[in-house]
């Protein structure tokens, strides 16, 4: 049995106090000094001298936002001493000005040469003098015309937009519909390999027939095994249809079907309400006193069977459409129609959700309901752990004061998520993921209550009075902010009302070297240099930014424990997720197959599929719930590792480290 030191925190005014739970001693430190990554990348909102330099090395090189506005004194002198008189001719050094002239500030400033274009998908900018014209991410530029990612060619020929791997000329693909030459095919589509039907169905129930298809019509020939249909005239075959042209061939009958005919309709007409019209596939005219039938395509139509979706006409008969019925939309199609949704006439019943014990519905799709589900069935007494995989999906190892030891441990955002006499603490080695458990200090001061020190509270946390743990923004009541604290050797979410940071701004507000500090600690310097949130998902980030890590510990925890005793036995390191701008790169959901980070809109690719023998790499994204990932994905622990586009801009990622995270996992 492991026995630890535990360590609760206090964050008071602007001082962070630390107190050990077996120790007396506590530890003061200044909370202006920031959380310093190894690198030296402080927590405080506001980047370093050396990191505030590389920043601004970066953003130049980029064309991106710098985070000082002010120009070098040498620079500036040089161009001064260039100036002769005012209005006159001299060079700013910027090849992207024209018409340099001399100011009467005695600088030297040219006009900014204009690289617009018109094209609204490009981004257009000066680079050495020259007028680039990037196509902006996600749309493909084709021939002088803007088309967003995954359009289909308007002129056919099975390609569409593929912005990641081609944005300036159409790439073979797509699902869209086509013509494949063949009149016996229905239902054609695109695919990687050009377009493909499917061929039409010719049966006439006869098995001494031979049925064939003949420039789309179904032709239907004796069997000579058969016997039955042998002939030497015409006159010898009539298979009792009018719409079918009957005749000798070879001593066998033939039937071919007349183009345009409606078995059993009228023929002779004064006008088109004369004509019977009971298939949407075939609508018939009267032209010149006769009914005549014009095959349709492209028309909705129903086969008759409820386990399709879409059915259209293709040549006057009704193809089948090629999706299952989702009634409910939940992303599951009904198990009747061959998909795994026991119940298509509600969200609350899908595969991928979690058994209700008390509503008697089987929720989850697995045949047991309530109490007869092993969900329901959780022992009181926790299950002892030594490993985080040992635990339940929903679970993670933990340490219980009340035993002593590892325990597996219900995951929270919040202690609300929590059952009575269980608070949600944070996990060492995680990016700021919480469990329910005891107290280290039970009986103390509750939430909102006044308190110096942190072993006055049961949350563990003091910030001026009583806080709690909080894994990201949501998990913080009214006019409170979750913000990234130090507690010694890791990092937490701490959420505690924005009262108790004076002078702090929120979220939106211009930061660092622009503005003030954050309330959560956190500005988007790799954006417009506004306050951002700690955050679980991306669906916690603008549309252009996305959920990922921006701080980490110097070190792994010691106190974390391990996720499994074979793939993954080390220590992990605390991380921190906030909302940063996203490099706009990659294009592909989350579930879609990839090599590199950058193929992915959310810049995550792992392998999250290899309980099933697949080492492939997947886009993903952090999660706190199942509705967080798309389709049959499901929100999972795991470890990811300690790297973002935020960290390699500061050179803190740690490729081969491990923390553990919730992440989009394949069920």
């Amino acid at each position: 049995m492991r026995q630890r030191s535990r360590k609760v925190l206090i964050f008071t005014g602007f001082i962070l106090i630390l107190a050990s739970c077996d120790e007396a001693q506590v530890e003061e430190t200044s909370a202006d000094a920031s959380v310093e990554t190894s690198g030296g990348v402080p927590f405080s909102g506001e980047p370093s001298d050396e990191s505030e330099e590389n920043s601004q090395n970066v953003a130049s090189e980029g064309g991106g936002n710098q985070f000082s506005g002010g120009e070098s004194g040498s620079e500036d002198s040089d161009v001064r001493a260039a100036c002769g008189f005012v209005g006159g001719p001299c060079d700013d050094l910027d090849p992207c000005t024209s018409d340099d002239t001399c100011r009467d500030s005695g600088d030297c400033k040219g006009d900014a040469i204009l690289c617009e274009d018109g094209i609204i998908c490009t981004e257009d900018y000066c680079s050495e003098g020259t007028c680039i014209h990037a196509v902006v991410p996600d749309y493909c530029l084709i021939e002088g015309s803007c088309y967003p990612d995954e359009t289909v060619n308007p002129e056919g020929g099975c390609s569409v937009c593929d912005a990641q791997s081609q944005p300036e000329a159409w790439t073979l693909g797509g699902d869209d519909k086509c013509d494949d030459g063949d009149a016996c095919t229905l239902n054609d589509k695109c695919s990687g390999n050009g377009c493909a039907g499917t061929p039409i169905p010719c049966d006439d129930g006869d098995a001494c027939t031979i049925d064939s298809c003949n420039e789309g019509q179904c032709v239907f020939s004796a069997d000579p095994d058969c016997g039955a249909l042998e002939c030497s005239s015409d006159g010898e075959c009539n298979d009792g249809s009018e719409c079918t042209m009957d005749f000798c061939d070879n001593e066998s009958c033939i039937f071919v079907p007349i183009q345009g005919c409606v078995e059993g309709g009228d023929t002779e007409c004064e006008t088109t309400a004369d004509c019977t019209n009971i298939d949407p596939c075939k609508i018939a005219t009267c032209i010149s006193g006769e009914c005549v039938v014009a095959l349709q395509s492209d028309i909705p139509c129903e086969d008759g069977d409820s386990c399709t979706v879409g059915d259209t006409c293709v040549g006057g008969q009704c193809s089948p459409g090629a999706n299952l019925p989702d009634v409910d939309e939940d992303g599951f199609p009904a198990a009747a129609c061959g998909g795994t949704d026991c119940d298509d006439t509600t969200k609350s019943v899908a595969p991928n959700l979690d058994e209700n014990c008390s509503d008697g519905v089987d929720n989850d799709c697995n045949q047991l309901i309530d109490g007869a589900d092993p969900f329901c069935d959780m022992p009181s007494v926790p299950q002892e752990c030594n490993f985080h995989k040992e635990c339940e999906a929903h679970q993670l190892c933990g340490y219980w004061s009340t035993f002593g030891n590892e325990r597996c441990s219900d995951l929270c955002a919040s202690t609300s998520d929590c059952g009575e006499g269980l608070i949600c603490g944070h996990v060492p080695g995680s990016a700021n993921v919480g469990i329910c458990r005891p107290s280290l200090i039970p009986g103390a001061k509750s939430t909102g209550a006044q308190c110096s020190a942190a072993g006055e509270c049961e949350s563990e946390v003091c910030a001026g009075i009583c806080a709690t743990f909080c894994s990201d923004e949501d998990a913080c009541p009214g006019a409170s902010t979750c913000f990234a604290a130090s507690n010694g050797d890791g990092i937490l979410g701490v959420c505690a009302p924005d009262s108790t940071f004076p002078g702090g701004i929120g979220q939106g507000q211009m930061c660092g070297n622009n503005g003030g500090t954050c309330f959560s600690g956190h500005c988007d310097f790799l954006g417009d240099g506004t306050c951002a949130p700690i955050c679980g998902t991306d669906g916690d980030c603008a549309f252009n930014q996305e959920c990922g890590v921006i701080l980490r510990s110097n070190s792994a925890i010691s106190e974390s424990v391990p996720y499994d005793q074979f793939s993954f036995n080390d220590a992990t390191y605390d991380t921190m997720l906030g909302c940063f701008a996203r490099p706009g790169l990659g294009s592909a959901p989350v579930g879609s197959v990839c090599t590199v980070p950058d193929q992915c809109r959310s810049n995550k690719c792992l392998p999250i599929n290899q309980s099933m023998g697949d080492n492939s790499g997947y886009c993903t994204a952090f999660c706190t719930g199942d509705t967080d990932c798309p389709g049959a994905m499901v929100c999972r622990p795991g470890v990811t590792t300690v790297a973002s586009n935020w960290l390699a801009t500061y050179g803190q990622a740690l490729e081969t480290s491990g923390t553990i995270a919730r992440i989009c996992k394949f069920q």
